[in-house]
């Protein structure tokens, strides 16, 4: 069968449902922006949740390292709390969700085309469903989104020029012309003479301008975005894939650079005027600084942070290896069996069934021991789920992160292999889509201390990514097992792996860059003896489905930092629109109505006011601005220096803010050796506390007097503030 063969009846098997597509999409468009909010109304923590929406509220009076370091994200989260209902936790956890939603669908229109409608549809599920930070922290889901458009319009730059169709045999004759002429005019000869330096830009470079105004905009959202720099790889590495001339990679990564600049430059010289020319470069060496305490967020750190998470998941990960070791032995001894046995068909034969010429090398394997093989593997497999399940790697307690963690981990390490693989036996395409995918999931580690969490929180291209491979290794066994009791041999992915001419093939590699057979695809080896892909479709597969169950279960129940050892939340808040529809556990409703009761009474929440011990959402519920230059000042990242300063000026102020504390920061404030040993404190991290003991001093020398507390809050205020 020829190729012009094949994608004739593939064209007309597509026509049948071609019709049906839009309709398709447009409901897998709305699912995807719907999903994110099927958690909105759960959740009241004080902690992170609440913690960005204070520094939103507040945006216009505030400024400090991390709001200028943060800057684009706490601007738009001000922008959402003037929209209907953005002043309130539901409203803000709604458009927040949105954000994370349009990500989802943003890379579902531009990759569905190759990775097809439902992989990427239940590739995106699996990311939102993994999404375990709060949408509310925007200067996350905002790095993602901003970091995933530049990314797509890098990739869509790098491969849209190569991309043809064909329709027929002459078709591909013609676009040997065509693919000249586009060459010609993307390298800049045409006819002899250089065209590249006229007035007219090809697609790809304004998408690379845009992509590097995207990146360098995203370095206002959060500084360590600085590292998407690296993104530059893919059109270094496309270029050296695809030959390109040096002076055409140069001009492309200049573009880039221009792109960059201006996307930085605009939101830098917005902060010039905001906060003074000097507070940028002020921003960044307060960061520096803070590595002197905050050691995890050294940029060696960075990096042990997230191998230590492979070393920790190694038992799981070494699991699964080991089962995909046996099947793949079971799979060879087959190979060796059906090769030599009497039910083969000799190497070099034609098969008349199969239209193939003399060239053609099969095996025949009957679909008894294909299946019985598959149960195998099957079985293998349920041991597996059976013992992950046994150890608590399975788990239903989706109240906590261990229910998806190690299966994202998992999923990180089998797709950070199958790149590898891609990498060195891929087509040209397929070589880039793994880079990018590499890069993704490593650069989105560097810049935070919480090792591999934040690449399972953006997986919104790698998570469709890695659904492709299953569909495709699945797709390919079932044509191979099942398509005519057959192996072929090796052809392009494209085209379903039909026996092609030599010609054809050459034509093919040519205008595709070469985006055949990859070793992640093939069912079959240079002789045509099975290799036993059912072992890795089959692994795969349920990997897939075990990361899909628990991701769905993760977003259901899950809630950042509320109910976090499995206490129902089924309790308000009541008589505030701030919290009004959040459901909570019985006792932190009862804690936050306490404190929310006794502020807003006499309206003792008309002041400023200083957290600490881990509660900085308590400004935003409480309607009061903080103090100092954050409302997180028992961070590492808050440096003593910048803690130090602000002190000061409070000392220098006719201010006295309320001082709001956790219980167990009050109970060691007021040395309460009952209540130290209830709550288990550690009593060398408090007498190591500069900051706290500052305060307290400050509090001492104000006269500060604690004036209310229940089971979860201390307030304190200066002299008769009572």
């Amino acid at each position: 069968m020829r190729v012009s063969d094949n994608i004739s009846a593939k064209s007309h098997i597509d026509s049948k449902y071609a019709q049906h597509r839009s309709l398709i999409k447009c409901i897998c468009v709305v699912l995807l922006l719907l999903y994110p909010m099927i958690n909105v109304m759960q959740g009241l923590s004080s902690m992170d949740t609440t913690y960005s929406p204070g520094n939103f509220l507040f945006h216009k009076s505030m400024n400090g390292t991390w709001i200028v370091a943060t800057y684009l994200a706490n601007a738009l989260g001000h922008l959402i709390t003037c929209l209907p209902g953005g002043s309130t936790l539901l409203g803000m956890n709604i458009y927040t969700s949105l954000i994370v939603g349009a990500t989802a669908v943003m890379v579902f229109c531009v990759m569905s085309p190759k990775f097809g409608i439902y992989a990427t549809f239940i590739g995106e599920v699996i990311a939102i469903g993994l999404c375990w930070c709060p949408t509310t922290i925007l200067y996350n889901y905002l790095t993602y989104f901003l970091m995933t458009a530049g990314v797509l319009l890098v990739y869509v730059a790098v491969t849209t020029e190569d991309r043809i169709g064909y329709k027929n045999s002459s078709a591909l004759q013609k676009d040997k012309t065509k693919t000249a002429e586009s060459y010609a005019v993307r390298t800049g000869k045409e006819n002899g003479k250089s065209s590249r330096f006229g007035s007219v830009f090809t697609k790809s470079d304004v998408m690379l301008a845009i992509a590097g105004f995207i990146l360098g905009s995203n370095v206002i959202t959060r500084l360590p975005n600085v590292t998407e720099a690296a993104f530059i790889l893919i059109v270094w590495y496309a270029g050296f894939l695809k030959k390109e001339k040096i002076k055409t990679v140069i001009l492309q990564t200049l573009y880039c650079i221009i792109g960059y600049a201006i996307g930085f430059g605009i939101w830098f010289a917005v902060i010039c005027i905001r906060f003074g020319t000097g507070a940028y470069g002020d921003m960044i060496h307060a960061l520096f600084a803070m590595t002197d305490t905050a050691r995890d967020y050294k940029p060696l750190a960075m990096v042990e942070a997230f191998l230590s998470d492979y070393i920790y998941a190694a038992k799981w990960i070494g699991l699964w290896c080991a089962a995909f070791a046996v099947c793949c032995a079971s799979g060879y001894l087959l190979n060796r069996f059906s090769v030599h046995g009497s039910a083969g068909v000799k190497q070099g034969d034609t098969d008349p069934g199969s239209g193939t010429g003399s060239g053609s090398e099969t095996v025949r394997i009957s679909k008894t021991v294909i299946c019985g093989y598959i149960i195998f593997c099957l079985a293998v497999f349920a041991l597996v789920i059976r013992i992950c399940y046994g150890q608590g790697m399975f788990s239903f307690r989706y109240y906590e992160y261990g229910s998806m963690y190690f299966w994202a981990v998992l999923v990180l390490f089998a797709t950070t292999v199958i790149c590898i693989c891609e990498m060195i036996c891929g087509g040209t395409h397929r070589r880039i889509l793994a880079l990018m995918i590499l890069l993704i999931m490593y650069v989105t580690c560097l810049g935070s201390n919480n090792g591999l969490y934040p690449s399972v929180n953006n997986m919104f291209i790698v998570a469709p990514y890695f659904v492709w491979i299953v569909f495709k290794k699945l797709q390919t066994f079932v044509s191979i097992g099942f398509g005519g009791d057959e192996v072929l041999n090796d052809g392009p992915a494209d085209v379903n792996r039909v026996q092609v001419s030599d010609e054809d093939r050459n034509v093919l590699d040519k205008h595709t860059g070469g985006t055949g057979e990859s070793g992640i695809d093939a069912g079959c080896d240079a002789q045509g003896k099975f290799r036993g892909g059912a072992w890795f479709a089959t692994g795969l597969g349920i990997m897939m489905i075990c990361l899909l169950i628990q991701s769905a279960g993760f977003i259901t129940h899950f809630a950042f930092g509320d109910g976090v050892d499995g206490e129902p939340r089924d309790s308000y808040v009541t008589g505030y629109d701030k919290t009004a529809h959040i459901k909570t556990t019985a006792s932190n409703a009862q804690n936050l109505q306490g404190l929310m009761d006794y502020m807003y009474s006499d309206g003792r929440n008309n002041t400023s006011v200083i957290l600490y011990g881990g509660i900085p959402g308590i400004g935003y519920i409480l309607d009061m601005p903080s103090a100092i230059t954050t409302f997180w000042p028992d961070l590492d990242s808050y440096n003593y220096y910048e803690w130090a300063e602000d002190l000061q000026g409070l000392y220098n102020s006719a201010e006295d803010p309320a001082v709001i504390t956790s219980l167990q920061t009050a109970a060691w404030m007021g040395q309460d050796a009952a209540a130290i040993d209830y709550f288990g404190i550690d009593r060398s991290d408090y007498e190591n506390d500069k900051k706290l003991a500052d305060l307290m001093k400050y509090m001492d020398d104000k006269g500060y007097e604690q004036v209310y507390s229940n089971e979860g809050y201390a307030v304190y205020m200066r002299g008769n503030g009572r």
